[in-house]
């Protein structure tokens, strides 16, 4: 430490040299604790500045559209897209990969790989019911009136999925549709798609939206989305119990489309008869690829809990129900059946010093989670995010 000193000039030079050199260290200090924090935090600032490298497997669908219109118009972090692969769902898969294509051409983004998917379920014949409330085309016309030819198209998905995971370890895989093209990847490369960071729209722990126990995307391919839950893959679910929080009004629609880029303007008709179909049905008008789209880029809108997760695919009316585990004896009742349940029950009244708790985690060891389950969105922060990003510069 230097004291005050007048005797030299030389003397003062040196002080203030030292004063310097602490000041750079304390400084250096700091600026190496933020770096770390920065480095140690996944929400962190740095990783939602970092680009998100996203495969988009979709079905488009009118809701999948203005996904794609939001992913490739977001403004919450930078996105580098290895490719988005079509599958069956909305529509027929010839349909859903033209509406790729229409969609890209929309947004100026013909860049961006597409490769043709599944063209049906690993088990049955391909349902028509999205008609319902997207349309023969998938898009209420708007994709016949821009078909492509897409005979040119790479349709080896599995190759596509197996080669992207390896060159992009921590990627992030949307699959906004039937689980059927992760299911046959999963069969061929498990190892390299446990790499990537997989969110899936699906399921329902309450209810459903195709049947009274069934949402749409898992009834449409129970046997494709177990394959998924048992590879190990853990996906982040956002199933129909979240993203029905998030449902908006006519108003907001016509918000969005008053103030939307050119591509919103484009799918105005087809959003306003998805939007009219929902609520002629005495529902809310729901984006249920929206709220998953979001929540996939910034996993901060939302929360999850680790759970546990089996599909029925049996047929109606209990095929596509998910039987969702969150809690110690939703998870026990999942793994163990009554007979064994009941024993422990006996001996832990019975038995001196039985150990129930080690006798539980033994059970719990047999099948361990499978899946994270999205319990909640910030539906405010949400509907913030897509406004900026559907919204007209």
């Amino acid at each position: 430490m230097c004291l005050r000193d007048t005797r030299s000039g030389a003397w003062r030079l040196e002080c203030r040299r030292i004063a310097q050199h602490r000041w750079r260290q304390l400084l250096g200090v700091w600026v190496g604790g933020l770096v770390a924090l920065a480095l140690l935090l996944p929400g962190s600032l740095r990783a939602m500045d970092a680009p998100l490298v996203l495969i988009v497997d979709t079905d488009p669908g009118v809701d999948d559209a203005l996904a794609l219109t939001w992913l490739l118009n977001q403004r919450e972090r930078p996105i580098q897209f290895a490719g988005i692969v079509s599958v069956f769902g909305n529509s027929a898969v010839e349909s859903t990969t033209s509406n790729v294509l229409t969609v890209l051409e929309m947004n100026n983004r013909t860049d961006i790989p597409v490769i043709r998917g599944a063209a049906a379920p690993l088990a049955q014949s391909a349902s028509l019911t999205g008609w319902f409330i997207h349309g023969p085309d998938g898009l209420w016309g708007l994709g016949a009136q821009h078909p492509h030819d897409i005979s040119l198209l790479p349709s080896d998905y599995v190759s596509f999925y197996c080669a992207a995971a390896v060159a992009n370890p921590g990627a992030t895989v949307l699959a906004l549709g039937p689980l059927t093209n992760l299911a046959h990847v999963a069969a061929v490369c498990p190892d390299a798609l446990r790499q990537l960071r997989v969110v899936v729209l699906g399921g329902a722990k309450a209810g459903g939206n195709k049947s009274a126990v069934a949402e749409f995307n898992f009834w449409q391919d129970p046997e494709a989305v177990q394959q998924v839950l048992d590879a190990g893959i853990r996906p982040q679910v956002a199933p129909l119990d979240t993203f029905s929080q998030v449902a908006v009004d006519q108003k907001l629609v016509e918000k969005l489309l008053r103030h939307g880029n050119r591509a919103v303007q484009m799918l105005a008709g087809p959003i306003n008869q998805y939007a009219a179909v929902q609520l002629q049905g005495g529902g809310k008008i729901l984006f249920p690829d929206l709220v998953a789209a979001v929540y996939g880029v910034d996993a901060a809108v939302g929360v999850s809990q680790s759970a546990l997760i089996a599909v029925t695919a049996t047929p109606a009316p209990h095929r596509g129900q998910s039987i969702v585990a969150l809690s110690l004896p939703e998870r026990l009742a999942l793994i163990a059946d009554d007979a064994e349940l009941s024993s422990l029950a006996l001996q832990a009244f019975t038995t001196p010093g039985f150990d129930l708790n080690a006798a539980f985690g033994a059970i719990l060891a047999r099948r361990p989670d499978n899946a994270w389950w999205v319990t909640g969105v910030d539906g405010k922060a949400l509907l913030n995010a897509v406004e900026r990003g559907l919204r007209g510069r």
